[in-house]
């Protein structure tokens, strides 16, 4: 038995990174799934990004039963509305308690040359509000 505890199913089956997963997707997924219970992968915690991606994890967890999401805001994917984003994301988590295993992806990422570090961290410690509140 082996647990997958970061993927990205929701970006491996479509071609524009923040948007919402179609049907299409959807069977695409099934076949990643079907393909990693065949090499023992018993579960998997799909990772959120931003918002959009974070719904398109829960989706994931919803339509398969070995599929977990995590919620959260990339240090690189957050916008200038990432406090509504965080608030949505605590909607979310009450919503979906049953399926959201944890919070993430989130953290300092500074590759970028624009990164903007007072950003991130104020991204982060909401993020990991979030967490404390919802252990």
């Amino acid at each position: 038995m082996l647990i997958d505890t970061h993927c990205h199913i929701n970006m491996m089956v479509k071609k524009q990174f923040d948007t919402p997963l179609s049907t299409n997707d959807l069977v695409t997924a099934q076949q990643i799934v079907q393909t990693a219970a065949t090499h023992n992968v018993s579960t998997i915690i799909n990772v959120g990004t931003s918002l959009t991606e974070s719904k398109n994890c829960i989706l994931l967890a919803q339509t398969f039963n070995t599929v977990y999401a995590t919620v959260g805001i990339h240090p690189n994917d957050y916008t200038a509305q990432w406090r509504n984003e965080i608030a949505e994301l605590k909607k979310l988590i009450k919503q979906h308690n049953n399926i959201i295993v944890g919070i993430g992806e989130c953290g300092i990422d500074l590759h970028y040359p624009d990164h903007n570090l007072s950003t991130q961290k104020d991204v982060f410690a909401a993020q990991i509000e979030l967490a404390l509140e919802y252990n």
